[in-house]
């Protein structure tokens, strides 16, 4: 068991040799994430640290008993991980590496988030037993940006395999993410007019009946096109993101790391 609660234990996570490197550069964008939406409930005086909100574990079930894990409130009584009932779990699908990324909320301020490798799990019955209650999400994660579109006559569907980079998992909100997604989606089908290999989305802070608000604008140079949405988000952020087909993947990346 490894527990995450600050920068420092990131930094430690990133000095092991047993997990892959996109692993820990994962958790360290997850980490950035968090920080950003708790440091002004942080009431310390030290570096930020997530003891007060709920930390990170990465599991092994090569050393830790699943079904015992009292020290992280997970109590044998209850068969431990087995046993809880998470509010998300996450298929979290990077190169080279997948984990399952398993939310449990204890209270109204206080949320675990665990992690586990798919490959010390696959053949765990009792974990194939727990994604069949619980079906888990995929999300895909890059750590890295620059990635630019092959020379193709193709028709872009933005149907390939979706990743974000970590620049947009630190800053972005997953419910803008999501937002973005979708309208894309609904596009894909549209030939009025059809989608560029390039879709720029910018995003500005708004208001909706009194409410903050993240205020969505995508824009498409050739053909033109140009579209408005407005989302709830748990905070609003100033941002360019590019959407790039590249025939067999999608990406969506900060515009500062094209």
């Amino acid at each position: 068991m490894f527990e995450i609660f600050s920068q420092k234990d990131v930094e430690k996570f990133k000095e092991l040799k047993s997990y892959p490197e996109v692993f820990a550069a994962y958790l360290e964008a997850r980490f950035n994430e968090l920080k950003i939406c708790l440091e002004e409930h942080f009431e310390g005086e030290d570096e930020f640290s997530l003891k007060d909100f709920g930390h990170m574990v990465v599991l092994s079930p090569l050393v830790d008993k699943l079904n015992d894990l009292n020290e992280v409130g997970l109590c044998p009584e209850e068969n431990g991980l087995w046993g809880a009932i998470p509010e998300v779990v996450e298929e979290i699908v990077m190169p080279g590496c997948v984990v399952y990324q398993i939310s449990i909320i204890y209270n109204d301020s206080y949320m675990m988030i665990f992690y586990l490798q798919k490959s010390e799990v696959e053949d765990c019955p009792e974990f194939q037993a727990f994604l069949k209650r619980h079906a888990p999400s995929t999300i895909y994660f890059e750590p890295q940006g620059n990635r630019k579109p092959r020379q193709s006559k193709a028709k872009y569907l933005f149907s390939g395999t979706k990743y974000i980079t970590q620049g947009v998992d630190i800053h972005i909100p997953l419910s803008v993410q999501l937002a973005m997604w979708q309208f894309i989606e609904k596009r894909s089908t549209s030939q009025n007019p059809p989608m560029d290999y390039l879709q720029c989305f910018t995003l500005t802070p708004s208001s909706k009946n009194g409410k903050s608000v993240q205020k969505i604008e995508c824009s498409q140079e050739q053909p033109a096109f140009n579209a408005i949405l407005k989302v709830d988000a748990g905070f609003t952020v100033s941002e360019k993101i590019f959407v790039i087909d590249d025939v067999s993947h999608v990406t969506m990346l900060l515009s500062r790391e094209y």
